[in-house]
């Protein structure tokens, strides 16, 4: 947790700071509710945090605490508070409120100046306790792909599939799923973010998984790809090894010092050079942490640089509607002269033996019809 003093040297220009989203209030506290809110003072050296009283007891009995009450709207009683504070400037996270919060501030605080505050930069790098629980989250998601690979079969629908990883992601350790699990078989896999759904997942088919877990508030992000049997379209292999091209390519040039940009183009130009281009339609990767899309961006333009201690996404993807599509995803973190992924299963395309397959082919029986008499 950071103290007060330390994030004022970043907002010097307000000297209060009050915060609203679920993800900035659980990094100053590990309070991760939607109701609530913490109040940060330029001259004060702990937040204050105004906590609803279904919320009593989240928060280390430490802390400086103020319960909401229940018969009033909780943010009139935090203007109130703010309100007899001797402060001239109060900083409000822009990308956070809705426009009936932003306006019942502005009309109940009438003596305060109001500046928007992009808090969320303050989470950009991490620290090295942060980095081992994302560390930790990714593990328990590794080892939960591990295990879904000797289960999932040709004839399960992508549903099952999908609920079959999110049994073993909890049996591993995880608290929940950092998104809605992902799995997209066959010409499904053209769809980037699309749902899993009662389809068939047949033999020959890619399927894509994209998955991720939440450990101690803190999340894992992971897309494999993989052929159920055997390569049965040429075109999908090619595919393949088009965006594992991409990934690796990102892997050898992440370092402190490189524009993000750059890497995305990287990525891009492999592809590019395959004849994909124009089916990878999204940026290359992001930012991830308490949640699991976080900024900065790795994408087009971007001129950030990388820096010591970011942790993000590379997940370079090729979709073809009416063929299927192809995702590679490792969580990453930036070392003082490079890339560390945080995923230990193979990126090699891996083809899925499946027993129920198997037993169908085994059991298979042809009938010859005498037509003779």
């Amino acid at each position: 947790m950071k103290k007060n003093k330390d994030i004022f040297n970043q907002f010097n220009y307000v000297e209060a700071i009050l915060l609203s989203s679920k993800a900035n209030k659980f990094y100053l506290g590990g309070y991760y509710s939607s109701r609530g809110y913490v109040l940060l003072l330029k001259n004060e050296e702990e937040p204050i945090y105004f906590v609803d009283y279904r919320s009593i007891g989240s928060l280390d009995e430490s802390f400086n605490t103020i319960i909401l009450s229940k018969d009033n709207n909780p943010l009139n009683q935090v203007c109130e508070y703010i309100e007899s504070l001797n402060i001239s400037t109060l900083g409000l996270e822009g990308n956070n409120l809705t426009y009936n919060q932003y306006m019942l501030i502005k009309n109940n605080i009438k003596n305060i100046n109001i500046e928007p505050i992009d808090f969320d930069l303050i989470r950009e790098i991490k620290t090295d306790p942060e980095i081992e629980l994302i560390k930790k989250a990714n593990n328990i998601a590794n080892a939960s792909y591990k295990s879904l690979l000797n289960l999932i079969e040709v004839g399960m629908s992508e549903q099952e599939v999908a609920m079959l990883l999110v049994n073993e992601m909890i049996k591993q350790g995880a608290d929940k799923e950092s998104f809605d699990t992902i799995v997209l078989s066959g010409i499904n896999g053209a769809f980037p973010h699309g749902k899993p759904s009662r389809k068939i997942i047949e033999y020959g088919d890619f399927v894509t998984i994209d998955f991720g877990v939440k450990v101690n508030g803190y999340c894992s992000d992971t897309t494999r790809t993989f052929v159920m049997g055997e390569v049965l379209d040429s075109r999908l292999s090619r595919i393949y090894e088009a965006v594992y091209e991409a990934h690796k390519v990102v892997a050898n040039h992440a370092k402190p010092g490189v524009r993000m940009g750059d890497l995305d183009k990287l990525s891009r130009d492999v592809i590019s050079e395959y004849g994909y281009g124009e089916y990878y339609v999204h940026h290359l990767g992001h930012s991830i942490g308490i949640e699991p899309h976080e900024r900065p961006r790795l994408a087009k333009d971007v001129k950030q640089k990388l820096k010591k201690n970011m942790v993000l996404t590379n997940e370079p993807g090729v979709y073809i509607a009416g063929i299927g599509g192809v995702r590679i995803e490792d969580s990453f973190y930036i070392t003082e002269d490079g890339y560390q992924s945080l995923n230990g299963t193979s990126k090699k395309l891996k083809i899925i033996n499946s027993r129920r397959w198997n037993k169908y082919k085994k059991y298979t029986i042809f009938i010859i019809w005498n037509t003779s008499e």
